[in-house]
C-alpha cells in the first residue's frame, strides 16, 4: 500500500478515481476541510494529480517507501464552487473522457450535479445535469460508451416516486440528458443507490448499495442496459461497490463494514472466493473505503481513501500483482 495524497491536519481527502492516457496516470479526488462526522467535511474542491505512469510503477516495484506523493508532477484544482463532493472520471473511449461532479451545501442541503466531457483528462467547463422524469440524481461509478451514446450509472428519485433507486442516464453531446432505464426495486421499501457497471460474457452486470442497515451489495444483469433482472443481495455489510471485468471474472472493491467505528477497503470476486480486506481503519466508517480499480501495465491498482480516528482521511493505492 502506498500513500499518494498524504494526511494533512484539518484536511479531508476523499473519493479517488483515476484514468491512464499515454505516459501519465491521472488521479482525481475531492479535498475539503474537516467538519462534523458523516459530512465528509466542508469547502470541498475537485483536484487532479498527474503522475508519470512508469515512474510511479517503478517506485512501487522498489517498495522502498510508503509515501509516493513526491512523484506527483502536477496538482491542479478543477472546480471549487460552493462545496464540491465528487470527482468521478471515466475514459469512455480513446478520444473522450468524462468527469462527474456534484456540489452539496449544508445546512439546507442544496445539491447540483454536473458532467464534463473532454478529448483529454483536462476539464475546465461542466454542464448542470437535468433529466426529464427525474427529480434528483447523483452519479456514481464509471460510464460506458454504447451505440454512439454515453451511459452513466447514477441513483436518484423519479418524478412522483418516494423511493430512490439506481438510474442509467444517457447523453450524446454532454449538453442534454435522458433517462435510459432504471432498476426495479428488489423488495418493497428497499432503497438502492451507489451503482457500478461491468460487462462480462455479453451480459451487463450492475452492483448496487443498499441504502439502509444492514446495508449490503445487490446485483442484477441485463443484455442491453434496458431490461434488468430483479436485484438480489450478494454481500452484507457493504457500501460503495466499484466493479471491474478482468480475465473472465469480475473484481469488486467496496467498503466493508466491521462495526460502527471500524471498516475496510475490501476486494473480492462477488460470485466466487473470499473477501480480502486491503486495509482497515477505525473512526467514522464514512471517512474511508470508497475506491476505484483498474489494470495498469499488468498490475491491478486499487485507489481508496483511508480513514482514521481524527477524521483526516488521505488517499492510498494498493498494487496487486497476479
Amino acid at each position: 500500500m502506498f500513500t499518494l495524497v498524504p494526511r494533512r491536519p484539518g484536511r479531508y481527502a476523499s473519493f479517488p478515481t483515476f484514468t491512464v492516457t499515454g505516459d501519465h496516470l491521472y488521479l482525481f479526488y475531492r479535498e475539503g476541510r474537516c467538519g462534523d462526522p458523516r459530512t465528509h467535511g466542508e469547502g470541498g474542491r475537485v483536484k487532479r494529480a498527474r503522475f508519470n505512469r512508469k515512474k510511479l510503477l517503478a517506485a512501487m516495484d522498489r517498495n522502498d517507501r510508503e509515501d509516493l506523493s513526491h512523484l506527483v508532477e502536477e496538482t491542479v484544482i478543477l472546480f471549487e464552487r460552493d462545496n464540491e463532493m465528487d470527482a468521478i472520471v471515466t475514459r469512455l473511449h480513446s478520444e473522450t473522457y468524462a468527469l462527474a461532479t456534484r456540489t452539496f451545501s449544508p445546512p439546507d442541503n442544496r445539491m447540483n450535479t454536473y458532467l464534463s466531457l473532454s478529448s483529454t483528462p483536462d476539464f475546465s467547463e461542466r454542464v448542470k445535469v437535468t433529466v426529464p422524469g427525474v427529480q434528483w440524481l447523483v452519479f456514481y461509478g464509471k460510464g460506458v460508451s454504447l451505440d454512439n451514446r454515453f451511459i452513466f450509472p447514477a441513483y436518484g428519485g423519479l418524478t412522483g416516486d418516494k423511493l430512490f433507486r439506481p438510474l442509467l442516464i444517457t447523453t450524446q453531446d454532454g449538453a442534454s440528458f435522458e433517462l435510459f432505464s432504471h432498476l426495479p426495486s428488489p423488495v418493497d421499501g428497499i432503497h438502492l443507490n451507489e451503482s457500478s457497471l461491468a460487462l462480462l460474457n455479453g451480459a451487463r452486470h450492475i452492483f448496487m448499495r443498499q441504502g439502509e442497515p444492514p446495508f449490503g451489495i445487490w446485483h442484477a444483469t441485463s443484455p442491453d442496459l434496458k431490461t434488468w433482472t430483479r436485484p438480489r443481495r450478494l454481500l452484507t455489510n457493504g457500501h460503495a461497490p466499484m466493479a471491474l471485468a478482468h480475465e473472465n471474472r469480475i473484481l469488486l472493491s467496496w467498503r466493508h463494514l466491521h462495526g460502527k467505528v471500524k471498516a475496510a477497503t475490501a476486494l473480492s470476486d462477488p460470485f466466487d472466493g473470499p473477501v480480502r480486506d486491503l486495509e482497515t481503519y477505525e473512526g467514522s466508517i464514512y471517512d474511508g473505503g470508497y475506491s476505484d480499480l483498474g489494470i495498469v501495465d499488468g498490475s491491478l491498482l486499487v485507489f481508496y481513501y483511508q480513514g482514521n480516528h481524527r477524521g483526516e482521511p488521505f488517499i492510498r493505492c494498493a498494487r496487486i500483482i497476479s
